[in-house]
């Protein structure tokens, strides 16, 4: 079993019908990871999972899958300590890791792993902006959306 941690707008974008093939891209993510064996790697502080929560559209596929893998024996997921800051942005060895402060949960969450835990992402250009500053920490994200995130880069 593998620990990836999920940016919040794959589960998001399921749900999305103006960018149907990057649902339907991670439709079929979702299911096979619900369905696998890989394990969900978050914070501890549920900083992570909240978000889930808050952004998913209710009763939507996305809302479905994460019910279905919560359902499931808690050994799937793994939980790891994260250090935050007053305002509750996680704090990292190297602040320039991420430009976006709302996704340094998620970079925090995979540096706890080594090697770190593999990043998925959807939308999100700040991980393909910020690529090389990541890959220097030994941080992979995998982009389930690449052509939507060349198009978001050019505009």
């Amino acid at each position: 079993m593998v620990a990836k941690v999920v940016d919040s707008n794959v589960w998001v974008i399921m749900d999305d019908l103006q960018e149907k093939a990057c649902a339907l891209v991670c439709v079929e993510w979702g299911s096979s990871f619900s369905n696998g064996e890989d394990k969900l790697a978050v914070d501890r502080s549920w900083k992570i999972i909240s978000e889930y929560r808050e952004n998913i559209q209710k009763g939507g596929l996305a809302e479905r899958y994460l019910n279905e893998f919560f359902s499931q024996p808690w050994e799937r997921i793994e939980f790891v300590d994260i250090e935050l800051d007053r305002d509750g942005i996680a704090l990292l060895p190297d602040s320039n890791l991420i430009s976006d402060p709302s996704d340094r949960k998620f970079v925090a969450v995979a540096l706890r792993f080594e090697p770190p835990a593999l990043i998925i992402n959807a939308t999100d250009t700040d991980w393909a902006k910020d690529h090389d500053k990541l890959a220097t920490a030994g941080i992979t994200v995998q982009e389930l959306c690449p052509a939507y995130i060349q198009e978001k880069l050019k505009e």
